[in-house]
Formats: C-alpha cells, structure tokens, sequence
C-alpha cells in the first residue's frame, strides 16, 4: 500500500508505505501483556498538547494523564474523543481507528520530549499489529517500551491495551526521528 499525492507537475509524492497482511484468525501470541498500571509519576494529558510537546488538534487529543514514566518507559491513561462519522473525513474509523493509532505515537513525543529535550516526528514502524478496536468512548492504555535511544532516534514497542492487559494493538520497532529544533516549531503549532 503506497498513500500519495499530486505534485503540481502532475507527478505522484509518496508520503507512506506498508505491506498489508491479513489472516482470518487472530494468533495468540502478543494479544496479552502484564501492564504497569502503578501510578508513579503522574502527568496530565491536557498539558502536553498545550506545551508543545504535542501539536495535535482536538480529535487526535487522546492522551488522558501518563501514569508512570522511566528510562525503559512510559504507560498513559487514554480515551479517544467521540467523532460523528460526518466529520471523519475519507478515514472512517471502523474495522481500524486511525484516532486510536495515532495515540502510540504520540507516546514517543511525550518521552523523548521529557528525557531529551527535544521534538520528534515517527518516521517509520517495524510492524503493526491490530487485533481488535480501543472500545469507543472507553479508557484505554498505551505501554511504551524503549528498545533503542541514540541522540537523533529513539525506537520503541508499543502497545495499547485494556487493563488487564489485552491487546487492542502493537507497533513493533517504531522510530521517531529526533531534533532540537522541533522544539520551536511545535510551539508555533499550538
């Protein structure tokens, strides 16, 4: 699957790419994880959308409060704002929730932003799994485990789950490319 655009040459531009695998049965492994629900180190959600280490708008604002955060890290507490299907646009959440994915992500803005000082973009994944849809209107949670953090990437494992630890999602090797100078352009955003 390639998403693209028009240039105004005429001329496509490829914004993302993936190999799609579909199976009629969903595999065991992976669908359940032992979470870390213990509140250490409490962040409300609402602030990192006002501070700049978000840009999102308010559809995409999922983050409830983070819950604990460390150097291997993080688990925040979520809930997807209700959106009528009118205002979706051409990416209806249905079998797949865009709102929902995005929300891992954003996970990764928030760490590297506390631990590097910095900005991030995700800038590719190893592999996505979905298994079933965040229930709407629902808390939920998002697991952020750190695989690898150099001065300009970080890549992490990351999961959304109920709480007692079933999986709605995982991304696999997910990569965020990481700048200073991102800092000032997600103020301007905001």
């Amino acid at each position: 699957v390639k998403i693209s655009s028009k240039a105004s040459t005429g001329k496509p531009v490829f914004h993302y790419s993936a190999d799609i695998r579909l199976e009629n049965k969903i595999p065991l492994e992976g669908t359940v994880i032992i979470p870390d629900l213990a509140e250490s180190d409490i962040y409300d959600g609402a602030a990192f959308y006002e501070n700049g280490t978000l840009f999102h708008g308010p559809r995409f604002q999922a983050v409830e409060r983070v819950i604990n955060m460390s150097e291997r890290g993080m688990t925040m507490e979520c809930r997807i704002p209700t959106i009528p299907v009118k205002d979706q646009g051409q990416f209806r959440a249905g079998t797949f929730n865009p709102y929902a994915a995005d929300v891992q992500f954003q996970s990764m803005l928030i760490w590297v932003r506390h631990f590097m000082n910095s900005g991030s973009l995700p800038s590719q994944a190893a592999e996505g799994i979905h298994y079933a849809n965040v229930p709407e209107g629902k808390k939920f949670y998002v697991t952020l485990k750190i695989v690898k953090k150099a001065d300009s990437s970080v890549i992490a494992d990351i999961f959304t789950h109920d709480r007692e630890g079933n999986v709605f999602t995982q991304v696999r090797g997910a990569e965020v490319t990481v700048s200073k100078q991102l800092n000032t352009l997600f103020v301007k955003a905001v």
